[in-house]
């Protein structure tokens, strides 16, 4: 699927690091939080979200764009069957419901454990408490799902402890728990999962994807167009 995917899928499982799929949620976060644009800045970034696919293509970068679900879905169904997977996040009860939906879909998974941190959870202090565990399942991947920016904090600090791979994949356990609703594909195809999501859940979210949408739009998007046309303007002179 991707050349991230393929790290995970050989005989071995080659290496450890943070990664983190990021969408305009994550990169306006970013940009009132220098902490956060720091670990950004040094770890792996997948791009989870239509927005900011396009700015890295208005600005020719390099592009790689996956959502979480579906990176964790694959990697889950089409990676090494050896490999031994860890959940970390969302509740005890999704847990357990995602639990029970992967061992029918999937049942030579190998789970070796899993954990719902307390809602209001203290990554800076708190994240110590799951060290041991997560050293004594060896397990080679980590799933994170806690929420941005939350789980980009957890996933950064917990890299630097344990030598397994942490994958921050936002609402993926949400959605493999049956806990609540993708957006349809066609939505999904055209950018417009936000919306569906909104609708979903309008008192939590309204701010950050009304709010954030129009600071990304202001702050990263405009500016592109803007240096895309000036550039194609200067090409017919």
């Amino acid at each position: 699927m991707t050349d991230l995917l393929l790290k995970f899928a050989p005989d071995k499982v080659v290496g450890t690091g943070a990664f983190h799929f990021t969408n305009v949620y994550t990169i306006v976060c970013a940009s009132k939080d220098s902490k956060l644009a720091n670990i950004l800045r040094r770890e792996e970034l997948i791009s989870d979200g239509t927005p900011i696919s396009l700015v890295l293509r208005f600005l020719s970068k390099e592009n790689l764009h996956v959502r979480g679900y579906d990176f964790m879905l694959k990697t889950l169904s089409d990676g090494d069957p050896r490999l031994r997977h860890y959940f970390l996040g969302s509740t005890e009860e999704n847990l357990v419901s995602l639990s029970k939906n992967l061992n029918e879909l999937l049942p030579n998974l190998n789970v070796v454990g899993m954990y719902a941190p307390p809602i209001f959870v203290n990554i800076d202090t708190d994240y110590k408490n799951w060290i041991i565990d997560i050293k004594e399942s060896c397990a080679d991947i980590v799933w994170v799902g806690l929420g941005t920016p939350k789980q980009d904090f957890a996933v950064s600090l917990l890299a630097q402890q344990i030598s397994s791979n942490f994958i921050g994949v936002g609402a993926a356990f949400d959605f493999l728990s049956n806990s609540k609703s993708q957006a349809p594909f066609w939505m999904r195809k055209i950018g417009l999962e936000w919306a569906y999501r909104l609708l979903q859940e309008p008192t939590r979210l309204w701010r950050r994807y009304l709010l954030g949408n129009l600071y990304f739009l202001w702050k990263y998007l405009f500016p592109s167009i803007g240096l895309i046309l000036r550039e194609f303007v200067r090409r017919l002179k």
